[in-house]
């Protein structure tokens, strides 16, 4: 409507100016008169009606009183002779006929009312009352003086056809006249409109003439008052116009020479300009080529040490050597991500990436991911849940490495910043037709968020939020970057959302291609049991874990916490049991001895990755977090075989791990694991015992427990650092000496130490024989302690059984086919390493000899068909048993 309104011309907004009161105020006293008009023929009709039945009633007394009915008769019909009178009744007192005048059904109604309608006819009832007449004179009625007060009834029946036509005439009459008025109005409007819309249409069309260029085109100025005025000022403005219009030719036509000489100018300057960019684009293949084959030349001995380090780690190596091993694979593994996301990020400029279209199995993807971020996850107490959303196609076309490295970096930032609660992947899809769906990805994380003002820092190279994290929790700064390229190389989006100390989330919107014949194979037989007991006690997880069982069609009951499971347990033939990251082996043991005191049927434990616990008995199998169906399937069909090389969970929860007696406390305050680790090796050798704290928090709750002897203290530490923890321990701890440790110290920060109160100032790196002088100078151990003895005997390792060890080798031969599946190098070659040590420690010659030949195709970059042949060798070898001399050893 409104839309209509804009666009009526001035013509037809003056006739609605002028038309519109006149129809309005018409069309209110038509109808107002009409309305009155027929109220009042029916209110005439109802009266008339009223008063015959009135005059009747008093004329028909003596004839009814006499019962003389020719008289009543004679009545009737004189009455009768008007127009709308259709029937007049004589009643007695009991309502019984007497006389009428018409032949027709009436419609009597003895209980009332008086006057009323039925279909064409009006009834008037009157009752005839004795009027006070005396009859002593007249001696033949001696009994008149007993009669009732009523003594008949007169009803006079009115015909409503008089006064609907004379309705009908006053309607007709009015809208007559109502639509004489309009015309005569429309005519007075079009005439004097006409006056005022015509003069005003000829100078919009004038304005319109000149706006198309005709500025030669003048208004008439015949026309009076404002419009004789309006008119001259266009023609003013025209002639203006068209001066204005030949001075711009004349300096347009002066341009265009100049313009002419200034491009030949810059012709010759885009030649040039050419030949320079040919020499930077030259220059900047020059640098990404050098950059990869720097990046690929260091990833390469990067690679070995990771390997050859975790191969150590297989070794018979006691405990300070596989913590050696450790932190070389983790300082390497940190190295070898920043290489290679400055390969990736070179590529991505360059865009030497291309994306391939295979076929990916999505689930199977994710798992990948979370798999390969658990260890770090757990071993931080998050959990890892997936939410995999019904309805998303089995298999998708895409490119899955990039898909991976996408994921692998948003999770692993989510663990980065998170230091409890856990970490969320939502999937979900979309249809968008028959042939593509878009996939929408969330990750959630309960971390540190981010402030509102370093967002847009994100998503630059090198930069990251705070400067800060790079100290705190490490990294390039590269992985959203990257993350960022990639998604919109494959025409995704990604969006973040965060809040400070709430949790990040970071979306993606990714379209995907999927063809409906492709279906995913479906897992194992499904579980012929009965119903199965289910407790998670992680809310997020337990979600998670009850939609996997529901996919399964698994018939499930959850128990509400673990006294209601162990409650519960006796009535069910199996259970499913989800830990907690967080959970000690003393903690896990005693749970899991109080629910076998009441249980003892088959038991799947779903266990944090990494996080190793023996099986006490046949009935109890574990499952490794995040949970495969497969896997899940294969606890709840199969029968567990119990390895008789076990050692039962309370014997490995009973070892004491105690550490020698030592004469001096001191408390190392160091936020770098390897420093840390250097000077808790120095003061050992030393004989020393030592406390340790990563932040100036934990440093200050330490010794609000238990004083040390003295304090060794990093300045730059995260949360808290030196200074203030320095500054808030002299008000409670004045004589506490604390040695501050820094690897540059400016006047102004030495200053600044001082007045805090630091003892004494070190410079890194750390000279042994200075630190132990120190310690030695400023704090003695005391006299009542025990002299410092020799570190505890280490643990004894015991060997794996035979069915531990085919249960390993093939569960890394079926990680190295899931990796040659997804073309997944890195999760090839770990596992191949795996299998090194596992041959290498066992003396299999035959099994290393494969194993080694396997891992050197997937170090070399082997085709899939290489890879195929070396994997099938290796599988069917370990289909045999395993030599004697392993097995008796096992």
């Amino acid at each position: 409507m409104k839309r209509r309104l804009k666009t009526l011309g001035i013509r037809q907004r003056v006739l609605m100016i002028s038309l519109l009161p006149m129809v309005i105020f018409a069309l209110v006293l038509g109808g107002y008169f009409i309305s009155t008009r027929i109220d009042d023929t029916q209110f005439t009709m109802l009266e008339r009606g009223q008063s015959i039945s009135r005059l009747l009633a008093s004329a028909s007394e003596f004839g009814l009183l006499l019962g003389n009915h020719e008289l009543l008769r004679n009545l009737g019909k004189g009455v009768s002779q008007e127009p709308d009178v259709a029937d007049v009744v004589f009643l007695d007192n009991h309502f019984d006929l007497i006389t009428r005048s018409r032949a027709f059904d009436l419609q009597l109604k003895p209980q009332g009312p008086f006057v009323y309608q039925d279909n064409n006819h009006w009834y008037f009832a009157e009752p005839v009352q004795v009027t006070g007449i005396s009859f002593q004179d007249f001696p033949e009625y001696p009994d008149a003086k007993d009669q009732l007060d009523t003594i008949g009834w007169v009803i006079v029946i009115l015909s409503n056809d008089p006064t609907r036509n004379r309705q009908r005439s006053i309607l007709i009459t009015g809208l007559l006249l109502m639509l004489g008025t309009f015309g005569i109005t429309c005519i007075i409007a079009l005439r004097f409109g006409n006056r005022i819309t015509q003069p005003i249409q000829g100078l919009s069309h004038v304005v319109e003439r000149l706006q198309d260029g005709q500025l030669d085109t003048r208004a008439e100025v015949s026309l009076t008052g404002e419009l004789r005025t309006l008119a001259r000022g266009i023609n003013r403005m025209a002639a203006r116009i068209q001066e204005s219009s030949s001075m711009m030719e004349t300096k347009v036509d002066t341009t265009t020479k100049r313009l002419r000489a200034t491009l030949n100018h810059l012709e010759t300057k885009n030649h040039e300009l050419e030949l320079a960019r040919f020499k930077a684009d030259t220059a900047n293949r020059a640098k990404d080529e050098f950059l990869a084959r720097m990046s690929h030349e260091l990833r390469t001995p990067m690679t070995s040490v990771l390997g050859f380090a975790r191969l150590l780690d297989e070794t018979d190596a006691n405990d300070e050597q596989r913590e050696y091993t450790r932190i070389i694979n983790q300082t390497s593994t940190v190295l070898l991500s920043i290489i290679d996301d400055i390969l990736d990020l070179s590529k991505l400029e360059s865009n030497a990436i291309r994306l391939e279209q295979i076929p990916l199995d999505l689930e199977d993807l994710l798992l990948d991911v979370l798999e390969m971020q658990a260890p770090l996850a757990h071993n931080k107490g998050l959990e890892l849940v997936l939410h995999y959303a019904p309805g998303i196609p089995d298999i998708l076309l895409g490119d899955p490495t990039r898909l991976r490295q996408i994921l692998t970096n948003l999770v692993a930032n989510a663990i980065k910043f998170t230091e409890k609660g856990e970490v969320q992947l939502f999937v979900a899809a979309e249809d968008l037709d028959s042939h593509q769906c878009m996939l929408r990805i969330r990750v959630e994380d309960s971390g540190i968020g981010i402030a509102e003002n370093q967002k847009g820092k994100l998503f630059k190279a090198f930069t990251q939020a705070d400067t800060s994290i790079t100290r705190r929790f490490g990294g390039s700064g590269l992985g959203l970057v990257i993350t960022q390229r990639l998604t919109s190389l494959m025409n995704g989006t990604i969006k973040l959302s965060s809040e400070l100390n709430e949790g990040t989330q970071i979306s993606l919107t990714i379209p995907f291609a999927y063809s409906e014949q492709d279906v995913k194979p479906q897992p194992g037989a499904r579980l012929e049991r009965g119903p199965i007991l289910f407790y998670e006690p992680h809310p997020a997880m337990r979600k998670s874990l009850q939609a996997l069982l529901l996919r399964l069609h698994l018939n499930i009951d959850t128990a509400l916490n673990f006294d209601d499971f162990c409650r519960r347990a006796a009535q069910y033939d199996c259970l499913i049991w989800g830990d907690s990251p967080g959970m000690s082996s003393e903690q896990f043991s005693a749970l899991l001895q109080r629910l076998r005191l009441g249980y003892s049927a088959r038991l799947v434990i779903l266990c944090a990755s990494g996080f190793s616990q023996p099986q006490l008995d046949e009935q109890t199998l574990i499952v490794h977090k995040p949970v495969r169906t497969r896997n899940l399937l294969r606890a709840l069909n199969t029968t567990a075989q119990g390895p008789a090389g076990y050692k039962s969970i309370a014997q490995a929860s009973t070892t004491a791990k105690t550490a020698p007696s030592q004469g001096l406390d001191v408390l190392i305050a160091e936020d770098n694991d390897l420093n840390r680790l250097l000077i808790t090796k120095i003061l050992s050798r030393a004989g020393i015992r030592s406390r340790q704290a990563t932040s100036g928090l934990e440093v200050l709750e330490q010794v609000r427990h238990k004083v040390p002897d003295l304090i060794l203290m990093d300045v730059h530490m995260p949360r808290m650092d030196g200074i203030e923890a320095t500054r808030r321990l002299r008000r409670t701890c004045p004589e506490l000496p604390i040695i501050a440790l820094t690897a540059n110290v400016v006047p102004r920060e030495h200053q600044a130490l001082q007045n805090a109160g630091i003892t004494k100032i070190m410079f890194k790196p750390i000279n042994e024989p200075e630190l132990l002088a120190a310690v030695k100078r400023h704090c003695s151990p005391a006299p009542t302690r025990p002299a410092p003895q020799a570190s505890a005997d280490k643990d004894s390792s015991t060997l794996l059984s035979y069915a531990q060890i085919q249960q390993e080798i093939q569960r890394q031969l079926e990680a190295c086919q899931q990796g040659v599946l997804s073309q997944d190098t890195a999760k090839m070659r770990h596992h191949a390493h795996q299998l090194l040590g596992i041959s290498g420690l066992y003396d299999w010659p035959e099994f290393e000899a494969l194993t080694a030949d396997f891992h050197q195709c997937v170090t070399a970059g082997s085709g899939q068909r290489e890879l195929w042949q070396s994997l099938w060798r290796l599988q069917r070898l370990s289909k045999q048993p395993l030599p004697t001399a392993d097995t008796d050893s096992a």
